[in-house]
């Protein structure tokens, strides 16, 4: 997998521009802010925030090497440290974001620390923060620091420009389980009527460990019709194999390699249910298609280094990760990301009396692709071709479909 540092992705740090009063020639107090960062780069922001009525804010980063960069567009250009800083001057009175790098060792990036040049006379709370990646497995997590935090006093926190608030009983709090996005944090004392507030912040998360877009051209698309009409799960994974190399056919795929059972006297999660070939059969899960991919790898010669890998129970952001690393999957969802009708009918499975209930309008795809951006999938559709799906329904129906999924890794 091409390993992509989070911060070489857009963001864009916006606060809304409140009106000042008028102007004066003092210059407002400037608040030092140490870091540490835990990849061992540590640094400071010397903040002096805007005159009342003047865009004249100021931010020095202090560095304690010549070899460190600084970025304040989210990682996607960095500038060189010289003489251990490095200043920005007439600043807006909004929220400024930075990250730094170590030149000797690119891949040594810290996370993304933002401040305020507003000024203290309007918001007298001053706070940090600082904040850590989502991943495809966990969230990220912002830390939000009081620079002036008075013993005693109480607090309050937001990170969601104040629909809700938790108490903040320290310093500092760190707010967790976070997506990718933009956050607006603010800090206010806490009371029946607050009064006193720091500015807000907008506070980048963004992804690691994948591109923001990324899409497997190579992969070519099967149709299933005519000859599968019910075939979608095992053309899916016909398109797969012949991904990684093989000649599969879907034919071939669907008569001597697809577990099947009776008509509406089976279980979708053990067998296919009828026959693919017959469009009045029903379909399968995700165990079904692992036990299809392995019996034929298990024809196959020198298909031993390959593992095939249920993912069911994914988030979606784990697909992208898998597809950002070349490996399409085979997700389920529904035809057309039209609605699923759960329950839609049902039967009893033979043997042991229990009832299966299918959902109607279940279909299965290759993920190929995906752009956070525009907010896009791309698939592979064994009914449509290759096409794109809004990324929101897509994981909608994914989700409906009780996240089933699985991909084939060498």
């Amino acid at each position: 997998m091409k390993k992509t540092i989070l911060f070489f992705c857009t963001a864009v740090f916006l606060i809304l521009f409140t009106g000042c009063v008028p102007k004066t020639e003092e210059t407002m107090p400037e608040t030092e802010m140490s870091f540490s960062d835990e990849n061992g780069i540590s640094f400071s922001l010397l903040v002096t925030p805007c005159n009342p009525g003047q865009l004249n804010g100021k931010i020095k980063v202090l560095a304690e090497s010549d070899h460190y960069m600084y970025s304040t567009d989210g990682g996607r250009s960095f500038r060189k440290i010289r003489n251990g800083e490095a200043a920005l001057y007439n600043l807006e009175p909004k929220s400024y974001s930075f990250c730094l790098m170590d030149e000797r060792d690119p891949e040594n990036v810290t996370g993304i620390y933002t401040v305020s040049a507003a000024n203290t006379d309007k918001y007298p709370i001053v706070i940090s923060a600082a904040s850590s990646p989502a991943s495809v497995t966990g969230g990220g997590e912002i830390t939000v620091r009081l620079e002036n935090y008075t013993p005693g006093a109480k607090y309050e926190v937001t990170a969601d420009g104040g629909q809700n608030w938790q108490e903040l009983s320290s310093a500092s709090v760190n707010i967790g389980s976070l997506k990718d996005g933009a956050y607006t944090v603010s800090v206010r004392e806490k009371s029946d009527v607050p009064e006193i507030f720091s500015a807000a912040l907008n506070v980048p998360v963004m992804l690691y460990g994948i591109d923001r877009r990324f899409v497997i051209e190579t992969a070519e698309c099967i149709l299933q019709n005519p000859e599968l009409p019910t075939g979608c799960e095992i053309t899916s994974l016909t398109m797969l194999l012949n991904h990684i190399g093989f000649d599969a056919d879907k034919l071939d795929m669907a008569d001597n390699y697809l577990p099947k059972g009776e008509y509406r006297k089976a279980d979708f999660h053990k067998v296919f249910v009828g026959d693919p070939r017959n469009r009045l059969a029903y379909g399968c899960t995700a165990e079904v298609i692992v036990a299809a991919a392995e019996n034929y790898l298990n024809d196959q010669e020198g298909a031993g280094r390959l593992k095939v890998k249920n993912l069911t129970g994914s988030e979606a952001e784990e697909l992208y990760s898998y597809v950002c690393n070349g490996d399409p999957v085979v997700v389920w969802a529904s035809i057309n990301m039209g609605d699923i009708i759960e329950n839609y009918t049902s039967w009893t499975e033979e043997g042991t009396g229990k009832t299966i209930s299918w959902y109607g309008g279940e279909h299965c795809l290759l993920l190929t692709g995906y752009d956070l951006d525009e907010g896009l999938v791309y698939v592979n559709d064994p009914l449509r071709g290759k096409t794109t799906y809004e990324m929101d329904l897509f994981e909608q129906r994914y989700e409906e479909m009780q996240r089933n999924a699985v991909v084939i890794l060498d």
